[in-house]
């Protein structure tokens, strides 16, 4: 049980929060291509260069991933054909990306 007292102004800054939250929510699923596009259906390249853009397209695909509240993302999602995905295992884990992985 907290020892906290709910104020006026905790609830203000609470539904703040909470609609902060569900705009960048909103904000990042809007990047994730949806059911039914081609590009779901098509084959992702290989990664081939692991310079600075790649770090630069892993940050971004954390960060979408973070926003949407999700575990785990791939690059084909975002219309992008490459063999990459992020992903976060557990509350406690570090976001892991993988590049080229074979099953």
């Amino acid at each position: 049980m907290s020892d906290e007292v709910q104020t006026p102004e905790r609830d203000a800054e609470q539904q703040r929060l909470e609609v902060e939250m569900i705009e960048r929510r909103e904000a990042a699923l809007a990047h994730v291509v949806k059911f039914g596009d081609p590009v779901l259906k098509s084959k992702a390249s290989p990664v081939s260069n692991f310079g600075p853009e790649l770090r630069a397209e892993v940050e971004r695909m954390y960060a979408i991933m973070r926003d949407g509240l999700g575990v785990g993302l791939a690059a084909t999602q975002l219309g992008v054909l490459r063999r990459l995905l992020v992903f976060h295992a557990g509350p406690d884990g570090e976001p892991s990306a993988l590049v080229n992985p074979e099953v």
